[in-house]
């Protein structure tokens, strides 16, 4: 089954390639025709909105009759994500491209917009419901957030073996994305018999940093920390600097940021994952417009990660990001001083 899934996708890739390179021409003189949304969680604050910027700006120079908007909530809350996504309904667009952060509360909204003719796709975050329940989008194009966090866990098992107690610092509990990386980490350390506690945190980095403290005070034996968000790294080694553990709890972190790379690099943080952000950037465009000029659209999920990153890859990854951000934006873009 997996097989002809992958063949039918693929083919559906091959297609697009053949029409990208017959029509793209055209599309290179025309005024813009189509007009697509993203609304997402991922706001200026959170470096991976930067492959969202690169990728929609070469979408558009590819593709002149297409103009892209990223929208975002001025906090990352599903709720607030919600009031963007009928912000972006009540401009008529010609498709959506949406995070699931928190798919029944988007549910209405989304299935009211695919019933005016707004094809809508799923990206980053899938809405986990089965396929007769979720969302009816085209299609999701992302991680599988669950493997993101089964995956990191097994890879630490076979870096640093056994650790005593592991912390799953979860900084937006509502963002079922992020529950289940924090579930794909425990599953991987209980077929070892290792404890795992999830400490609900939040976006706030004061808040968070004040509970993250307390926690380890409370309890001295964790020794390996996953933090399930590229700025939550920052945060966890800011306390565990102040409480003179940095030494002592090994932290994985999350996705191909500049942070999470040079974290790698530097040794403060073990190991992360790419969950193929540019692929997520591009490919969801192409999905939208391919439907919308042609009716085309793939018949299976397209997932882009995750890819486990750790010393052995880490120098490639940041060849790659440097190649796309620029030398200097990457730079910026690193937490670490």
């Amino acid at each position: 089954m997996c097989g002809r899934k992958f063949k039918v996708v693929l083919l559906f890739v091959l297609v697009t390639v053949l029409a990208i390179g017959v029509f793209s021409g055209q599309a290179a003189n025309a005024q813009p025709k189509y007009k697509f949304f993203y609304v997402s969680h991922m706001g200026p604050a959170d470096p991976n909105s930067n492959w969202f910027t690169v990728g929609m700006k070469r979408f558009e120079e590819r593709y002149s009759d297409v103009s892209v908007e990223y929208l975002t909530p001025p906090s990352p809350t599903p709720r607030g994500q919600l009031q963007m996504l009928k912000t972006a309904i009540a401009m008529a667009p010609d498709g959506l491209i949406v995070s699931m952060t928190a798919p029944e509360m988007f549910d209405a909204t989304l299935r009211d917009a695919i019933k005016k003719g707004i094809p809508v796709v799923a990206f980053n975050i899938a809405d986990p419901r089965p396929e007769d329940e979720r969302i009816p989008y085209l299609t999701y194009v992302g991680g599988d957030e669950y493997l993101t966090g089964y995956r990191l866990g097994k890879r630490y098992l076979e870096l640093r073996g056994k650790p005593t107690k592991v912390a799953v610092f979860q900084f937006n509990p509502a963002h079922v994305g992020l529950e289940a990386r924090a579930k794909g980490m425990k599953d991987a350390m209980k077929e070892v018999g290792v404890p795992t506690e999830k400490v609900a945190l939040s976006p706030d980095a004061g808040e968070s940093m004040s509970v993250m403290t307390s926690y380890l005070t409370a309890n001295p034996e964790v020794d390996m920390v996953f933090a399930v968000t590229t700025y939550g790294e920052p945060w966890t080694v800011s306390v565990l600097k102040k409480l003179g553990k940095e030494n002592e709890v090994d932290i994985i972190g999350v996705d191909a940021s500049p942070t999470s790379l040079e974290g790698i690099k530097r040794g403060i943080i073990v190991a992360a994952q790419s969950q193929g952000f540019y692929l997520q950037a591009y490919l969801p465009l192409t999905i939208l417009y391919m439907y919308s000029r042609y009716g085309l659209s793939p018949a299976a999920d397209v997932l882009t990660g995750p890819i486990v990153i750790d010393k052995t890859n880490v120098d490639k990854f940041i060849e790659m990001v440097k190649g796309i951000f620029g030398e200097e934006i990457y730079n910026k873009l690193v937490a670490w001083r």
